[in-house]
């Protein structure tokens, strides 16, 4: 190792045009190191700022819940709509009856046409901001294509 400056071929090549361009070489490797570095330290840079966002957010959020969520102001709106809190220990769950089938299939009746219309609309009301942005076409839709049933029972497919 100690007489590897002296070598006649490292002598050679400091004295020769070759070292200027492999000099350069390692210059130009170590720009190209530092811009990696400066475009991954802003990726994490800008990621920092995102989380701190996010975590502003998110405690607000979570500030906003435990406002709305506190115990006054539900009883506050239950008293409003004149309901009363039960006693403590007086509140009980209901169980299944055996009539409670039979008094059940009674009771039911065909949906209303308000409810059918919103059914058919896939439960969004019709005129409403969510039918607007939910339902607006992002690109021409497709041709449809309808299939149609005759009493003979042959099925008719078509475009639409």
């Amino acid at each position: 190792m100690r007489a590897l400056p002296e070598h006649r071929l490292v002598d050679r090549l400091l004295r020769s045009r070759l070292w200027i361009w492999v000099l350069g070489a390692l210059l130009g490797g170590i720009v190209a190191m530092q811009v990696s570095l400066l475009k991954l330290n802003s990726g994490i840079s800008r990621a920092v700022t995102t989380a701190t966002t996010l975590e502003r957010q998110n405690a607000g959020l979570e500030a906003a819940i435990a406002r709305l969520s506190t115990t006054d102001r539900v009883k506050a709106g239950a008293l409003t709509l004149n309901m009363l809190m039960p006693p403590a220990g007086d509140v009980s769950y209901l169980g299944p009856r055996p009539e409670d089938p039979a008094r059940a299939v009674r009771r039911m009746q065909p949906p209303s046409e308000e409810a059918a219309a919103l059914l058919a609309n896939d439960g969004i009301v019709p005129g409403s901001l969510a039918d607007a942005t939910v339902l607006a076409p992002a690109v021409a839709p497709a041709a449809t294509t309808t299939t149609t049933t005759t009493t003979t029972g042959i099925t008719l497919a078509g475009e639409g």
